[in-house]
Formats: C-alpha cells, sequence, structure tokens
C-alpha cells in the first residue's frame, strides 16, 4: 500500500493489518521461512510445510523478499 492509502485506512483496518503480520510471523516465523526456502523455493510446498494457505505463505514471501 502507498503512503496516501494507507493514510486513509481506518483504525479498524489497520488493527486488522497488524494482527493478520503479527499472525503470519507466528506461523511462518521470518528465520525459520528463511532456512527452508534456501532447500524449497517453492510457495506451494512452503505453504504444505508450514500448514498455510498458498495466499499466505506468497504474501509472507513477498513481505520478507524472497521471491
Amino acid at each position: 500500500a502507498t503512503p496516501e492509502e494507507i493514510r486513509d485506512y481506518t483504525p479498524k483496518r489497520i488493527m486488522e493489518i497488524e494482527a493478520n503480520l503479527f499472525a503470519a510471523a507466528l506461523l511462518m516465523p521470518e528465520e525459520l521461512l528463511k532456512q527452508q526456502w534456501k532447500r524449497t523455493p517453492n510457495i506451494e510446498e512452503m505453504a504444505r510445510i508450514f500448514n498455510v494457505s498458498v495466499e499466505a505463505m506468497g504474501h509472507r514471501v513477498a513481505y520478507l523478499g524472497l521471491d
């Protein structure tokens, strides 16, 4: 999201984004994900390994700059 878009977010939307980031970090810890990504650079396989949706894994991989 651009700074302009974020500025327009409601407090509820900001809380939702923060909750999603927290959940992603909890379910897909950065260091573990990075270690596994070196062995398995495939979003579908990583989603299976971490037991999360492909969409969630795709977002996390992109957020961490691994894609």
